[in-house]
């Protein structure tokens, strides 16, 4: 049975080794060299002004027109 001896001795070694491992992985990135930062290019925008077919109301991208769905009243002629 663990008693109360075990586990704190369990989390100081577990704690242990968190400090441990921190401390590695930090001397790494100092002994990396460092990076010019060159800045961050803007993205395009993925997106686009949507508009209601004039017929059925379902939105359809800005300036075509109706939106060429079967049941839509103004592909049917």
């Amino acid at each position: 049975m663990l008693s109360f001896g075990k586990i704190l001795m369990l989390v100081g070694v577990a704690l242990a080794v968190m400090v441990v491992w921190r401390w590695l992985k930090s001397r790494d990135r100092e002994d990396a060299p460092a990076k010019p930062r060159t800045g961050r290019r803007k993205r395009e925008a993925l997106t686009q002004d949507m508009e209601p077919c004039p017929a059925c109301g379902t939105f359809v991208p800005a300036g075509t027109g109706a939106c060429g769905r079967a049941e839509c009243p103004a592909t049917r002629g």
